[in-house]
């Protein structure tokens, strides 16, 4: 059994309808049962009635997904390196080419996938995966049922450098660590940096997207969406919630609050507390901002407009000045 779109499926699949969009095709497929929010009369296939169909429909997922790709906990195979002091929970699988540096400590049912590299002092909580290339940097920590997709940096030195006297940049260590909260997925090609001091954080169940960078220092809360190319800069913090849309970035020392949601390519220079949606450069509220980007197609007009206006009204005022020369 799979679960397939409405239009694609058979009848060993099952499907499910939560966008009114889809409903022309319930009629014509051919699935075996499909999640619906109500029950279809004289519908040809099993219905399974969920007051949420999308998160039904997620959950039926889950338990296929764990069929299609079973974990195996194959131990420590021929190939990767664990280190002598390092601690592995029961139940743990590491991949040939894996590294495990010394005095880590991984939980239980932890999978590390070929060429996961895990440094010295780093702590794994249980049923955490590291797939293909992942590398964690000494004495960072993640949380339990962290998911890290191929080739994602954690704990890496943050972007920091300090200009001397001869303008040359000196780097300034970076003495911190990461920390990942419980129930993180991370996207593949993504970079949290180290703190300078003290920790990054990731909170419990944050979702980031592919190519997302968070800097140094940097504080996301708890179910926190950072979608692919986003950037966050030093020091700025995202609260419980938000969600910063695609290569949306925020300039260093910035704090976006809970339950905001920042568009597509939104810029923000200064902090935002209101609950709301913002898009633009600098952030506006979304409705200021759809009238400002009205505006802004209709300038080159209103410019010769207001050409315009200035020739007339400069006529007018010498129309004037010669009338009241007048004897």
């Amino acid at each position: 059994t799979n679960i397939q779109p409405l239009d694609e499926a058979g009848p060993d699949d099952v499907s499910f309808l939560s966008d009114p969009k889809w409903a022309k095709h319930l009629e014509a497929t051919k699935a075996g049962a499909v999640i619906l929010k109500e029950e279809q009369p004289g519908a040809g296939f099993v219905q399974i009635i969920a007051a949420d169909s999308y998160m039904a429909y997620a959950r039926v997922a889950g338990v296929i997904a764990e069929g299609l790709y079973p974990r195996k906990a194959i131990g420590v195979a021929p190939g990767a390196f664990v280190a002598g002091s390092a601690a592995l929970g029961e139940g743990c699988a590491i991949y040939p080419g894996a590294y495990v540096g010394e005095r880590a400590r991984l939980g239980k049912n932890v999978t590390l996938h070929p060429g996961a590299c895990v440094g010295e002092d780093v702590e794994i909580g249980d049923d955490s995966t590291l797939f293909p290339n992942v590398v964690i940097y000494p004495r960072c920590r993640l949380g339990r049922r962290v998911r890290v997709h191929a080739c994602t940096v954690i704990g890496n030195d943050g972007y920091s450098f300090a200009p001397a006297e001869d303008k040359k940049l000196v780097k300034i260590p970076q003495l911190g660590w990461a920390e990942i909260g419980d129930d993180v997925e991370i996207g593949p090609c993504s970079t949290i940096h180290r703190g300078a001091l003290g920790a990054t954080r990731i909170g419990r169940g944050a979702k980031l997207d592919a190519l997302v960078l968070v800097a140094h220092n940097v504080q996301i809360g708890e179910d926190v969406r950072l979608v692919g190319q986003a950037g966050i800069s030093g020091s700025s913090a995202v609260g419980d919630r938000s969600i910063v849309a695609g290569q949306a970035a925020l300039a260093g020392h910035v704090k976006v609050g809970a339950d905001i949601v920042l568009a597509a390519r939104t810029g923000v220079s200064g902090d935002l507390r209101k609950p709301g949606v913002y898009w633009g450069t600098p952030a506006m509220p979304i409705d200021h901002a759809k009238r400002v980007q009205m505006t802004m197609t209709k300038l080159p007009e209103m410019r010769r407009e207001l050409r315009d206006l200035r020739k007339r009204l400069a006529k007018l005022e010498r129309t004037a000045s010669n009338e009241g020369d007048r004897p």
